[in-house]
Order: structure tokens, then C-alpha cells, then sequence
């Protein structure tokens, strides 16, 4: 879905805004959002408050933290009619008027990169909430880390140039090992990708691969192994809560079976019959 496509409902949903008292013109042909007129909703996400300037200094907005909803045309810059004077859409009231277009009054989880919580999803409350006259617009929202090239702070990116491939990276490695990669962290932290990291990856992948496969066999009864000792399992799962879940994969080495041993749950007994 293009922005380009949907102009038209970006200007009504201004309009409603404007009408509400929830946003003003300039003489310039501008329009801003009126974050005062919010009150004490304004930062939901941790926004950076009163006098983070989204414009320049010569801007006609009423106050510092207000930020453009339509922009009056500028020269080189392509422009569509609206009741203000010929224009663009400022970058938030893009996705509000999108995702409301297509979505209704409220979203259950929205999600984005963790740079985007403020400004970006902070307006978008405030366009939502006050367009909707909601209370609430989204339920839930999920802001993710990162990726970073191993030893560069900025996040990995195309127009960085620090990208890789998806077509490269498949030439040598699997679609699993990227997923166990990212399944390592927290969603919310910040990632970084190296060569190494996705071969200690790679090694935790067919661990966890000869672990599946031996509590297969053990569940078809090709595989036989020792009774179940609780207390070595409590310790261990003590151990390796302590130390937490990215210290690398469990190494199970294959002990003597006891075919008089009794047969614990699936993958359980599989896992901890074998030596340490």
C-alpha cells in the first residue's frame, strides 16, 4: 500500500483533527498537531517532553514539541492539493491514517524497531487516540533491538551499506541457524551479527538436532538409557538458570545403557541418561 495512493484520507484525517481541536494551521499553509491539547497523555512511551524541537528554528508552530501533520510545498519536493494549499504529508500521520484505514479504531500489538518508540509511536497515539476519540488505541506495543555488524555502532542497514544478504547469507547457512540466532536474545536487545557468532550458532543448532533425534529414537524404543536421578536434574537446572540460557549449548555424551532402567518421559530421560 502506497502513501502516494492514499493522500486523500491523510487530508481527512487532518481535517478531523484540525476540527477537533487537536491540530491548527499556519499562515505558511502548515499543519501541526497540538501536543498540549493531550494534556498529560502525551508520553505513553517515555517521550522526551516539552522542547524537543522536531523543526527549525523559524518554524510557526505553537509549541516546541508540536510536530507537522501537513507540510506547505516546498521547491523540489513533489505536492498534492489539500484545503491548507498545495503540500505533503508529515512522516507519522502517514502510518495513523494507514493503519487506521485499514485496521479500524484499535490494534491489539504494534510493533517496530526500538528507535521508533519516540517520536514516531508516541504521535501516533496521539493522532490515533485523538481521531478515534479512544482512550486506547493500541493494547500492546513490541520494540525490538537492533542488528549490528560485530564492532560497528550503527544498526545494520541498507542505506548504510553494512547490510548482508539474505541470498548471501543462505550461501552459508540455514534459514534455523538465523532463527536459533535471534531466538538467543531478548527481542528487545540489541544483536551483534558476525561471522563466529552464526557458527556458534550453527554448533548449538545440531546439538539441539542430536538431542531431537535421540528422543526420538528413545520414544521408538531404539534407544535404551539409566534411570532418572532428580537430584542431578534439580542441580543442573539450578546450574544453568544461574547461568543463564546463552552460555552455549548442553553436550550430551552417550553413557553405558541399562536396559533394567525404568523409562522416564520422552526427551527427559533421553537427555539426562547420557553421561555428562
Amino acid at each position: 500500500m502506497r502513501v502516494t495512493d492514499n493522500v486523500p484520507h491523510i487530508v481527512a484525517f487532518v481535517q478531523r483533527l484540525v476540527a477537533g481541536g487537536h491540530a491548527y494551521p499556519t499562515p505558511r499553509g502548515d499543519v501541526y498537531f497540538d501536543v498540549r491539547s493531550r494534556g498529560q497523555r502525551y508520553g505513553k512511551l517515555g517521550s522526551a517532553g516539552p522542547g524537543a524541537a522536531e523543526e527549525p528554528g523559524d518554524s510557526d508552530k505553537r509549541h516546541p514539541s508540536d510536530f507537522a501533520l501537513w507540510k506547505a510545498a516546498r521547491p523540489q519536493e513533489p505536492s498534492w492539493a489539500s484545503p491548507w494549499g498545495p503540500g505533503r504529508p508529515g512522516w507519522h500521520i502517514e502510518c495513523s491514517t494507514i493503519a487506521s484505514w485499514v485496521f479500524g479504531a484499535r490494534l491489539d500489538i504494534h510493533s517496530g524497531g526500538a528507535d521508533l518508540a519516540f517520536p514516531h509511536h508516541e504521535n501516533e497515539i496521539a493522532q490515533c487516540e485523538a481521531f478515534h476519540q479512544s482512550p486506547q488505541w493500541a493494547n500492546y506495543f513490541l520494540h525490538a533491538g537492533h542488528l549490528h555488524v560485530k564492532g560497528q555502532q550503527q544498526k545494520m542497514s541498507k542505506s548504510l551499506k553494512n547490510s548482508v544478504t539474505i541470498k548471501d547469507f543462505l550461501k552459508t547457512f540455514s534459514p534455523d541457524t538465523f532463527r536459533l540466532f535471534c531466538l538467543r536474545s531478548s527481542y528487545r536487545a540489541a544483536v551483534d551479527y558476525s561471522e563466529s557468532a552464526m557458527q556458534d550458532t550453527e554448533k548449538q543448532l545440531l546439538a539441539v538436532g542430536s538431542f531431537l533425534g535421540d528422543a526420538r529414537a528413545y520414544v521408538r524404543g531404539q534407544l535404551a538409557c539409566g534411570p532418572l536421578n532428580e537430584g542431578a536434574l534439580w542441580d543442573r537446572w539450578a546450574r544453568d538458570r544461574r547461568a543463564g540460557t546463552r552460555q552455549g549449548p548442553c553436550v550430551w555424551g552417550r553413557g553405558a545403557a541399562s536396559q533394567g532402567g525404568s523409562r522416564e518421559p520422552p526427551g527427559v530421560g533421553a537427555g539426562l541418561g547420557r553421561g555428562s
